[in-house]
């Protein structure tokens, strides 16, 4: 399983997951691998490396980044982890991600990875609406 989004929330969703025996194998989330699975830079200058660092980053709506390279980045994540499915855990009213959010399953699909769409608010814990909706997909894709 691959998280895409912006953050594993609710983080109780994670707990979830270990509970039906789902593993995070990988994620495409813009608080974890988009900004943090970096080499150290090798600029003296702080500016060069931030510049260096900004772009190596991997694709993300934060910068713009053509929807074809979002998705070959994603399913390069899909085929290196040998993922079985992709759950998109989407902040609601989060424009730049859910602008790419039916390009980025139609490609899934066509591929034959199931996806799950996970709509949250900020803090809003882990509900039982929620809950079902993620034992039904482990479901499907066993």
């Amino acid at each position: 399983m691959i998280l895409s989004g912006v953050l594993p929330n609710p983080p109780e969703i994670l707990a979830l997951l270990d509970e039906l025996k789902i593993r995070v194998v990988d994620d495409d989330l813009l608080a974890c691998s988009r900004r943090y699975l970096f080499s150290r830079s090798r600029a003296e200058e702080p500016f060069e490396a931030l510049a260096e660092r900004y772009f190596s980053m991997p694709p993300c709506t934060t910068r713009n980044s053509p929807i074809k390279e979002r998705m070959t980045n994603l399913l390069d994540k899909v085929e290196g982890s040998n993922a079985k499915g992709v759950i998109f855990c989407m902040f609601k009213f989060c424009e730049p991600e859910l602008f790419d959010l039916p390009h980025l399953i139609e490609g899934l699909k066509e591929r034959g990875l199931p996806t799950l769409v996970v709509d949250v608010e900020p803090n809003q814990g882990l509900t039982g609406q929620l809950t079902t909706r993620i034992e039904a997909f482990a479901e499907m894709m066993r």
